[in-house]
This record gives C-alpha cells, sequence and structure tokens, in this order.
C-alpha cells in the first residue's frame, strides 16, 4: 500500500507540504494512532484522548511484561518539548554491563511522536550511562570519562576502550532489536519511497 501524506486526508493519499513524520533513529517509520476514514459520510475520524492513553498504557504493559528477565526497564511520562513534532516519552530500556571494574548502561528511551498533520510514529532515542551517572550520546565519550581514574597506561585503555565499545555496540543492537519487534506489534511500519522538494513525502508500508 502507497500512502502520500497529503493536506486533504485520504487513507491512502494525502498531500502535505511537509512530512508528517519526524523519524530521528528507528530503522522504519512505525506510524500509528492515523485517522481514518468513515466509509459512510467521507469525514475522517480522529483518535480520542482515551483510545492515545489506552495505546500508551498498552504499550508499556507490554515492554513491562517483555522485559522482565532479559532487560531493565523504568516508566516515562516527560516530553522532549518538540513544537512541530511534540514527542512523549513512553519507557527507558536499558542493559548493564560489567567490564573489568566499570560498568556502563546502554539506553533507549522510546518515545511516542505526534505527526505534523496527523497520527504518530514511535521512536527512539540512545544514550550511555556509566559509573558516574551521566548520560552520554556517544559511546567514545562514554567510555573515556568511565576510564578517566584508571590506573592503566594508555595502551591498555586503548585496548580495553575497543572492546568495551563491541561489547557496548552488540548490548545496543540487542536493545534496538527488542524495541523495534515491538514497535512492529503495536504500528505499521512504513517506508519513504520519495520526497518531493515542498517537503510531501510518500510512504510505502513494510510487509
Amino acid at each position: 500500500m502507497i500512502f502520500i501524506m497529503e493536506c486533504t486526508c485520504n487513507l491512502k493519499t494525502k498531500k502535505m507540504g511537509t512530512s508528517n513524520f519526524y523519524n530521528k533513529n528507528a530503522n522504519r517509520v512505525y506510524a500509528c494512532l492515523m485517522a481514518e476514514q468513515d466509509e459512510e459520510s467521507g469525514g475522517i475520524i480522529y483518535p480520542e484522548i482515551w483510545e492515545i492513553d489506552e495505546f500508551k498504557e498498552n504499550l508499556r504493559d507490554t515492554i513491562a511484561e517483555r522485559c522482565k528477565g532479559n532487560f531493565n526497564y523504568e516508566y516515562e511520562y516527560g516530553d522532549d518539548g518538540e513544537r512541530n513534532f511534540y514527542g512523549q516519552f513512553i519507557m527507558t530500556i536499558s542493559k548493564m554491563i560489567k567490564f573489568h571494574d566499570w560498568y556502563i548502561h546502554p539506553k533507549v528511551l522510546i518515545i511516542l511522536r505526534a505527526g505534523y498533520y496527523s497520527g504518530a510514529n514511535l521512536d527512539y532515542e540512545v544514550t550511555f550511562e556509566n559509573d558516574w551517572n551521566s548520560d552520554y550520546e556517544d559511546i567514545k565519550s562514554c567510555i573515556k570519562d568511565a576510564f578517566w581514574n584508571s590506573e592503566l597506561n594508555e595502551g591498555l585503555r586503548a585496548i580495553h576502550s575497543a572492546k568495551l565499545e563491541r561489547k557496548i555496540e552488540s548490548v545496543l543492537d540487542e536493545l534496538i532489536e527488542f524495541v523495534e519487534k515491538i514497535f512492529e506489534d503495536f504500528t505499521t511500519p512504513l517506508r519513504v519511497v520519495a520526497r518531493s522538494s515542498n517537503g510531501a513525502t510518500i510512504y510505502e508500508e513494510v510487509k
């Protein structure tokens, strides 16, 4: 199925002056809570507030249940303050890595982003935490600060840093795969087929 996001809403074609979804990190546009067209009147039916709240709570419950015995999780209820694509925080999922005397926590923050015109999409942000409880957006900075008081010489630090980085990347891939599998169960995954100069975007459903 092809979706052209546009202003005049139709289930299959919608023309818009800008892309409807802001997808920062996810491998697909995980579209959800989309407006539907009434078959009799032709009018557009948007999700009610209670339906959005129910969607978020069902998502949180599912994540919590599937995390048991696999990952740590924490409920989130804040937002990112985005003006055009307002994002509501759902949960943070993490896994502790012990590497010699150091502890690193790769973390994935799940976000429900509002569409520019209608609907929403599920996305995530990635951060890393070390023993000093600081959040970093990149792995190398997190590892560097984790080693700041280490007695290792420069050569051994480089060797251990490379090993730890590979371990963190492996765990992060595991977290992201877990998160996106849940996204698939709650959304319609889309991919961008084409994007025009005025921002109109054509999406195709991923089967």
